[in-house]
């Protein structure tokens, strides 16, 4: 029936659904759709196939904090800040002596010391997030 709408796409992850008109008895393009993406790092299930940053997020196995201290004990999963959103991140060897346990942005990293020495544009680290 021309006139006729129904909904077309998804609402999983990052992906929206959108509205098929029907023309002259043919539907028409999926309209206001926001289609899947290439997966990337971020956080996001961008592909939208149900599963967050999945294979794209290349990290060395877990590790237990192997590098004398400075990280209070922290083991296992740890939150954190990123880009302005609230994340949680898995503690992972960086090489045999550091053990990354926060991230705060893409490019800079808080790694286990007492002071936290956030970089980038940071002037300190409250309850392990940079700030």
């Amino acid at each position: 029936v021309d006139g006729q709408t129904k909904s077309c796409g998804t609402d999983t992850g990052e992906c929206q659904s959108g509205t098929q008109t029907c023309t002259g008895g043919i539907w028409g393009a999926c309209v206001g759709e926001v289609a899947p993406a290439t997966e990337l790092c971020d956080g996001r299930d961008n592909d939208c196939d149900g599963e967050v940053d999945n294979g794209v997020c290349s990290q060395p196995d877990s590790c237990n904090e192997t590098d004398g201290g400075y990280g209070f004990g922290l083991k296992g999963t740890v939150s954190g800040f990123k880009d302005g959103e609230y994340y949680t991140y898995i503690d992972y060897c960086v090489d045999s002596s550091i053990l990354k346990e926060y991230f705060c942005t893409m490019s800079a990293s808080v790694y286990g010391s007492l002071d936290f020495a956030c970089a980038g544009n940071f002037t300190g680290c409250v309850d392990g997030a940079c700030t």
